[in-house]
């Protein structure tokens, strides 16, 4: 296998939240990360993005929160209807039970089966 000469540094830690860091660590992992970009460029790549996972889960959760508000026919800063608060309150409180009773329901499935 050859090695690419010189790449030095290239690891990112995909799992680690900059939030939960000290600041002296937060700034540390932040230098960290303008070192890989500097190797990645310093190999020809360019237009070089960092990209979480947690950024598709808020463009999920955004997309999500308006296609429910649509579906129950919330209108914002006027009085709604009983229908759309109902449903509201479904999506937000009834379809997180019901998945979650679906998935402990799998879960003692699955061990069950496991058992046996």
């Amino acid at each position: 296998m050859s090695q690419v000469k010189g790449l030095t540094h290239f690891y990112i830690p995909d799992e680690q939240s900059i939030y939960l860091l000290s600041h002296a660590d937060a700034k540390k992992l932040k230098d960290w990360v303008a070192l890989c970009i500097d190797q990645l460029a310093s190999l020809g790549y360019r237009n070089i993005s960092l990209l979480g996972k947690g950024a598709f889960g808020f463009a999920f959760a955004g997309l999500a929160t308006g296609a429910i508000m649509a579906l129950v026919g919330f209108v914002p800063d006027t009085v709604n209807s009983e229908a759309s608060i109902t449903g509201i309150r479904f999506f937000y409180s009834g379809l997180p039970i019901l998945g979650t009773l679906g998935a402990m329901s799998v879960s003692y499935t699955h061990l069950r089966a496991h058992e046996t």
